[in-house]
């Protein structure tokens, strides 16, 4: 994990590269404001969970990335944060195609 790395991105997107041209299965979550600009970058728009907490596409990429990098209890909170988001503030619960990674996941 790379935190804070918009005032160094150049720096970044280099030691980034040299590590996935050695460990291509490697997964790198990157915080930042500006993209690194590396072949198979990603944008998880986490920011917009500030905005609008509620939107499911946003907690389902989240779930999907903390997965790929072994945090498999990171993504389990992530639903449930949202969960219960939804119960208290809509009296809502998450769509299927939130539900359904989430059981996969809680399935092992």
């Amino acid at each position: 994990m790379l935190d804070n790395c918009e005032h160094v991105v150049a720096e970044a997107a280099e030691v980034v590269e040299a590590l996935l041209r050695r460990c291509p299965r490697l997964v790198v979550l990157a915080t930042s404001r500006e993209l690194l600009r590396v072949p198979g970058e990603r944008c998880w728009p986490q920011r917009l969970l500030g905005f609008d907490d509620l939107r499911e596409s946003v907690h389902r990429q989240l779930m999907r990335c903390y997965t790929a990098m072994g945090e498999r209890g990171r993504a389990l909170r992530q639903y449930r944060a949202l969960a219960a988001r939804l119960a208290d503030e809509l009296g809502l619960r998450p769509a299927r195609e939130t539900v359904a990674p989430y059981d996969r996941l809680r399935a092992g």
